[in-house]
């Protein structure tokens, strides 16, 4: 258990998949999303793992940032049984559609106080070489705080 509380990201339980791990398969459902449902809405009903490695897909959450929101002690920063999990193209305000999923919301319909329930604007890290670098450094120190 110890080592599933210090990175729960990579952590794979016996004859299981870690959160990394379902992020492959995510990338096999978008395509096949984006192949087959361009023109469509999608709702997919899935288990939370699968659910949080499509919010680290989608938003290009660094593991660092996925970290931080499981071991998070608020209750909005997690995914509950039942959770909904929208994202949208078109800007909630003005009705601008993006090139891409740029806002989302999160809602327990069963206790809308775990969830944020308003719309979001997604914030995807901007890269650079030094950025990355330091990421890589500061990776062990994060899991074995």
């Amino acid at each position: 258990m110890l080592a599933k509380q210090a990175d729960t990201f990579q952590w794979r339980p016996p004859n299981g998949e870690s959160i990394e791990d379902l992020c492959l398969r995510v990338d096999r459902v978008f395509a096949t999303f984006a192949r087959e449902c361009a023109e469509q809405n999608v709702i997919a009903v899935c288990h939370g793992e699968f659910m949080w490695a499509c919010r680290v897909r989608l938003e290009r959450m660094l593991p660092q940032r996925f970290l931080e929101l499981d071991q998070s002690d608020r209750a909005e920063d997690h995914i509950h049984n039942g959770q909904i999990l929208h994202y949208s193209r078109v800007n909630p305000s003005t009705g601008i559609e993006s090139h891409r999923y740029e806002w989302m919301r999160s809602i327990c319909p069963w206790d809308t106080s775990l969830s944020y329930n308003d719309w979001q604007s997604i914030e995807r890290p901007t890269l650079n070489n030094e950025t990355l670098l330091n990421l890589v450094n500061e990776w062990p120190q994060l899991i074995n705080d």
